[in-house]
């Protein structure tokens, strides 16, 4: 089992968009919420190999939303720190 990790954009990544299980590429889920090109590649997402978790600041993929057949709950705090 691969651990979840904190990391910028990969090639392949994509993300759960609703309950259904519809999936669409990272890029493509950029592109529709108009986060500009310059930012992409900066942004930290939260990943389970190639399946997006979070995107802090921005969605939880829906596959990893609580629900009623939740049966552990991992709480992340993602802290902006100024250098």
């Amino acid at each position: 089992e691969v651990p979840l990790c904190i990391r910028t954009r990969q090639s392949g990544d994509h993300i759960t968009i609703d309950q259904a299980g519809h999936h669409q590429k990272l890029k493509s889920w950029f592109i529709n919420q108009k986060i500009p090109a310059g930012e992409r590649d900066d942004i930290l997402c939260i990943a389970d190999g190639s399946e997006i978790v979070w995107i802090p600041g921005y969605r939880m993929g829906s596959a990893y939303q609580i629900s009623s057949r939740t049966r552990q709950i991992l709480q992340i705090e993602v802290v902006k720190e100024d250098v």
